[in-house]
């Protein structure tokens, strides 16, 4: 288990191989519809990693299949973006699968991300180069539970 001081309740580590992945962009024009959105237009760029876990944890098996969507956000790169030190910068909810007669389950890793940080994982996926990921977060509670930290290699550590 690991054990953050700044976050309390981070004790899973969730270690995840991509295996694909693909993204959406979407941008119009009607910025002025959305009261809280302050610039002129409005773009939503969504990266979907498709994965595995690597390694079991108390709740979840290895191998279990898991899916991790990122979010841009520009308020990161903000000196003062208004978000709390012990806030998550994510969530991740356990669902089932709805295909067919499919008894799976599939993780759902929903995380924030500095703008920056997102080209620069798209830019290694473009050149192919899968990688894992690394993500620290609270332990499930009924199927839930939040992020606080997320780490991304190019080039896995052998173990």
């Amino acid at each position: 288990m690991v054990r953050n001081r700044r976050h309390p309740d981070c004790t899973n580590h969730y270690s995840i191989k991509i295996t694909s992945w693909d993204t959406t962009v979407s941008f119009n024009d009607h910025a002025y519809i959305n009261v809280f959105d302050a610039g002129e237009f409005e773009e939503r760029i969504t990266l979907c990693l498709n994965g595995e876990l690597l390694f079991e944890t108390l709740k979840l098996k290895e191998g279990t299949k898991v899916k991790i969507i990122l979010f841009p956000a520009e308020f990161w790169s903000k000196p003062q973006h208004g978000v709390k030190e012990d806030e998550p910068i994510g969530n991740f909810e356990l669902m089932k699968d709805n295909i067919g007669n499919s008894k799976g389950k599939t993780l759902y890793f929903r995380i924030s991300t500095p703008v920056k940080s997102h080209d620069i994982i798209m830019k290694s996926l473009s050149a192919g180069k899968l990688g894992e990921f690394s993500i620290a977060g609270s332990e499930m509670n009924r199927r839930n539970g939040k992020i606080y930290q997320f780490d991304y290699r190019s080039d896995p550590i052998e173990v």
